[in-house]
């Protein structure tokens, strides 16, 4: 029932009912729907209510009253008064009230919205919290919606301007509503622009306005002024009253002020943008191979730079670096660099303040020299470091000195003092000096007493360095003129170490390095003891091998022990005696150890033992235990006591059993092995299973295999263990089993056989159900649930007769039922049996059906 709204410039949507109104059914008090109703300033607007076709509308104002009945769920209506109360009955098509208000609805006059206020061609006015939106009107021009509180008149005349705000009725909360502000004319003038602006001067120019006041001018910094001037006549066309000094972004304002007439107002301001560059920031130099390279962080609006120079002279360019190339020179030098940031665009002014960098520049360095093995030169001022250049490779080093221990021969030697790498700068590269390193001396040899090696040609002398090999401190030292020196073998220590280097002349000719050391040693002596399998030594450094001595028997040894069990002597007592072995150049053999005395065990005889479980062998006298071993696994110790040791094996084939005496680590030594080879066979399996089911057990029967000593039964993933080839097992559950059985051995000469192939049987369910029910006076029937798997079914009938006298007797059937006589019985009952194939399926428990007593009709 809902009509199209009208809006109205002079009419604002008003009001929105509180929770507190309500329609109140009239055929039914326990309904109730709330209602809304609102207020335009044009007329009201209710909720739709269901069924009604019609409204009684009573409005109240200063206290008159006016009734209406509408069709829809609107009236027009012009509130004249400051308030007023509405009332609504709604009505069906019978004329019966479906709702009616309880309390009326009250509304309040519309106020008008107040004038905008007015700057350089913008209007704006107060933000109203429950506006949706507002409508400016501007002459006989339609509506313009806005979503912000200002509006941009044009330049020229703008007649009747008034606003409104558009409200969202659900967010009014006071109770006032608006129509159009009161209209006003504005005739703005004509908005001057900027033409030229003259970089130098700092002037602005802009063309001429018709019909204004004058001009004014307005100059902000980061949003704040600067300067300002009014007054400006109308005949003028230029500013150049403010210089810009500040670095930073300027905005330079203009407009034409009003004229005399009463309407007219000042124009909208024409903006422009003027930049002050910043002086660059950042500015640092680096050292480029000797040129100073200036770098400085790039300026906002800068499109080139410029940079003063030492000598007054400046350079352009677009980049936020310049290389700067010095003159070579010797001594230090300051340099001074400035640079300003520029722009090339017309409103961008360059940079008034500057970066400056003083640079130094190192002297050169200065009187290079190589004493002994250093190469050394003067230190420069303010240098943090040194750059060698031997033969084109450079080092750095952080003193005047650098320990050159490199080839060889005639070497080409300049070095430069490093800078700081930001305004210290390094020097040039000194003038080269050539230097020549001696030769290291070689071949030392000891022959009679003297030391000789070969000559180095261009040295002075020569060096020779004795060193305590044992401790490391010096032994003293001497000095030769030729290339040999005499030792006296007394000089010499245990362990001696021998070095001799070439002498330069401490100018251009520098010290060898030190030759290899040439060294003498006497060998320590091995100190000796007995293990279980002979005899084992300490190691001595530097031996090349060992020679032992057992009585007249030698072996020479690389090793630290020997397995005498393995060696070819006697049974018996032998005495053993050890000797390190040099190389005879440098390392000398050691004295004798101390003599020990040994006892070699024999060997004992393995035989199997007579259970056929392992094997068994002889007492050795002197054995401390024995060790047996199994195939090639590590050997397990048993007492001094045992004889007999039982084997299990897993697999079958070939197995060796070996045996040894062991001796005491003391005096007595292992004998060697003695061995014995068993041939393990693994049991044939059973050929065949039988299966007999005897009441609840089944009786399995395997076929006997030779040589085994029981039997592993497999029931059912379990496996049950029988000494005989016999396996009774009870059957606690009728149901399916899977049977397969195995041959056990002795593990020893026998392992177990594979399990037989599996079979599976069945051990059928008696009838889950059975009973005796009437057909007539002279026959009952018995009838049972047929069962999966049966072959036929045992009936054990029992009739005990009238006259007291019981018979009982079997049937076989194969059918579920059975018809019973019964003249002259007074009870019967049954047994029913499952019966199976006595191969795959068997026999089931007897099912017991209830006796029950004959009834005669």
């Amino acid at each position: 029932m809902k009509k199209n709204k009208l809006l109205k410039c002079f009419a604002i949507v008003g009001f929105i009912l509180t929770s507190s109104f309500a329609f109140t059914s009239c055929k039914d008090k326990e309904e109730e729907t709330k209602v809304t109703c609102t207020y335009d300033g044009e007329k009201f607007d209710w909720t739709d209510v269901k069924s009604a076709t019609s409204y009684n509308v009573a409005v109240e104002e200063n206290r008159e009253e006016q009734a209406k009945t509408v069709n829809s769920s609107e009236l027009n209506y012009d509130l004249s008064g400051e308030s007023a109360k509405l009332s609504i009955n709604a009505v069906d098509s019978n004329g019966t009230s479906l709702y009616s208000s309880d309390t009326p609805f009250i509304f309040k006059r519309l106020s008008v919205f107040d004038t905008p206020t007015y700057d350089h061609g913008i209007i704006s006015w107060k933000k109203i919290p429950s506006a949706e939106y507002y409508l400016v009107k501007v002459g006989n021009g339609q509506p313009q919606k806005v979503e912000n509180t200002f509006f941009e008149l044009n330049p020229g005349a703008n007649n009747d301007v008034c606003v409104k705000p558009v409200l969202d009725v659900s967010k009014v909360t006071d109770g006032t509503y608006y129509s159009y502000s009161i209209p006003k004319t504005y005739e703005v003038v004509a908005t001057p622009m900027f033409e030229s602006f003259d970089k130098t001067s700092k002037t602005f120019i802009w063309n001429t306005v018709k019909n204004c006041g004058g001009y004014y001018i307005n100059i902000l910094k980061d949003g704040v002024t600067v300067a300002e001037q009014g007054g400006i006549g109308i005949d003028a066309t230029y500013y150049n009253g403010y210089s810009f000094t500040n670095a930073g972004m300027y905005t330079v304002k203009i407009a034409a002020t009003k004229n005399a007439n009463v309407n007219s107002y000042d124009s909208k301001y024409y903006e422009k943008t003027i930049i002050r560059l910043a002086a660059p920031q950042n500015l640092r130099t680096e050292d480029s191979d000797g040129a100073i390279v200036l770098k400085w962080d790039a300026v906002p609006y800068a499109t080139k730079y410029k940079v003063v120079l030492p000598s007054g002279n400046f350079a352009e360019t677009t980049n936020t670096y310049y290389k700067f190339i010095p003159e070579i020179q010797s001594n230090e030098n300051n340099y001074n660099f400035k640079v300003y940031s520029q722009s090339t665009d017309l409103y961008t002014l360059d940079s008034l303040e500057y970066a400056e960098e003083d640079v130094i520049k190192l002297a050169m360095v200065k009187n290079i020299k190589i004493q002994g093995q250093k190469i050394t030169w003067d230190i420069v001022d303010k240098a943090q470091g040194y750059i060698v250049s031997i033969d084109g490779t450079e080092v750095n080093v952080d003193k005047n000195e650098y320990l050159f221990d490199g080839y060889v021969g005639s070497h080409e030697v300049k070095v430069k003092a490093n800078g700081n790498k930001s305004n210290i700068i390094s020097s040039d590269y000194s003038t080269s000096q050539t230097i020549y390193k001696l030769s290291t001396p070689k071949n030392l040899v000891i022959s009679n007493g003297v030391l000789t090696w070969d000559a180095v040609s261009n040295a002075s002398s020569y060096k020779i360095i004795l060193t305590n090999g044992n401790s490391g401190a010096s032994d003293g030292s001497y000095t030769s003129t030729t290339n040999s020196i005499v030792i006296n073998r007394n000089d010499l220590r245990e362990t001696q170490t021998i070095q001799v280097q070439a002498i330069g002349d401490g100018n251009t000719i520098g010290d060898s390095l030190y030759s290899e050391s040439y060294q003498t040693f006497v060998l320590s002596t091995p100190s000796v003891n007995v293990t279980t399998d002979g005899i084992a030594w300490t190691k001595v450094n530097n031996a090349t091998y060992y020679t032992v001595f057992i009585d007249d028997h030698k072996k020479n040894v690389t090793g630290t022990s020997l397995n005498i069990s393995e060696e070819d002597i006697s049974i018996g007592i032998h005495t053993v005696i050890v000797v390190a072995n040099g190389d005879l150049v440098h390392y000398f053999d050691s004295d004798e150890s101390q003599a020990i005395s040994i006892k070699l065990l024999e060997k004992p005889k393995v035989l199997e033992n007579s259970e056929l479980t392992g094997v068994c062998w002889n007492t050795i006298t002197s054995a401390s235990n024995y060790a047996v071993r199994v195939d090639d696994d590590t050997s397990d110790i048993v007492g001094q006591t045992v004889r007999n040791y039982d084997v299990v094996f897993a697999t079958s084939g070939i197995h060796t059993i070996s045996v040894r005496a062991l001796g005491d680590s003391t005096q007595t030594i292992s004998s060697g092995w003695t061995s014995i080879q068993i041939n393990v066979q693994q049991l044939m399996s059973s050929k065949d299973l039988t299966i007999v089911k005897e009441e609840d057990k089944l009786l399995i029967t395997a076929t006997e295999v030779e040589n085994a000593i029981g039997y592993k039964f497999k029931i059912g993933g379990v496996v049950y263990n029988s000494d005989t080839n016999v396996y009774e097992y009870m059957i606690n559950n009728p149901g399916d089993f899977v049977i397969s059985v195995a041959a056990v051995g002795t593990a020893f000469k026998y392992i177990d056989s594979n399990y037989t192939l599996e079979k599976t049987i069945t051990v059928l369910n008696c009838p889950t159900k059975a009973e005796f029910t009437q057909e007539d006076d002279e026959i009952y029937l018995l009838s049972w649930t047929p069962v999966n798997k049966a072959v036929s079914y045992s009936v054990e009938i029992k009739i005990v007769y009238t006259d007291g006298e019981e018979k009982t007797k079997v049937y076989q059937v194969t059918n579920c039922e059975m018809k019973i006589d019964v003249n002259d019985v007074l009870s019967i009952s049954a047994k029913i049996i499952t019966n199976g194939n006595d191969t795959s399926t068997f026999s089931s428990n007897p099912k017991d059906v209830e006796t029950i007593f004959v009834k005669k009709h």
